[in-house]
């Protein structure tokens, strides 16, 4: 009889519960509380900061002996290497063709077969003939020195 009581006391609780649910669910779409108007928007540029211009005086410190390093002693100014010689206006360089790889591109020693002033030779690197010594090549292109400057030259038919 206690559990019959309950029932009917809570049943009436649960209904009424989910009547304010439902209720407020259709009450939300109320055409009442509808408003036409937009909001007015002013619009306003945003401030410009001028950047800080920020000279950095840097001294260079050598991390091993701890001394500064001047600009022109520092190892970042020197670049290392040496420059490469191009064909320069002066120097009369022979007729050169090249035709091609004769051997196979995989092997480790590759020849090579150039005209020099008509006359055709198979070379491989560093092996010079009328002052041209071929210096590396591919099977587009071969790159020969003469007289200590260096020229690319293309494969010609």
């Amino acid at each position: 009889m206690n559990s019959k009581k309950s029932i009917y006391i809570l049943l009436p609780v649960v209904i009424g519960i989910w009547g304010l649910i439902v209720y407020q669910l259709f009450n939300y779409g109320d055409a009442d509380n509808v408003t036409d108007k937009m909001p007015e928007l002013t619009l306003r540029p945003l401030p410009v900061m001028k950047k800080n211009a920020i000279l950095i005086d840097i001294n260079p410190r050598d991390p091993f002996l701890g001394k500064i390093l001047s600009a022109d002693n520092g190892r970042a100014a020197h670049t290392g290497g040496f420059k490469k010689k191009t064909a320069s206006q002066g120097l009369q360089w022979p007729e050169v063709r090249y035709k091609g790889i004769v051997s196979d591109v995989k092997e480790k020693t590759k020849v090579y077969m150039l005209t020099i002033d008509g006359a055709t030779f198979l070379m491989k690197k560093g092996i010079q003939e009328k002052g041209i010594t071929i210096k590396d090549g591919d099977r587009k292109t071969v790159k020969i020195i003469f007289n200590g400057v260096q020229k690319v030259i293309s494969i010609q038919p």
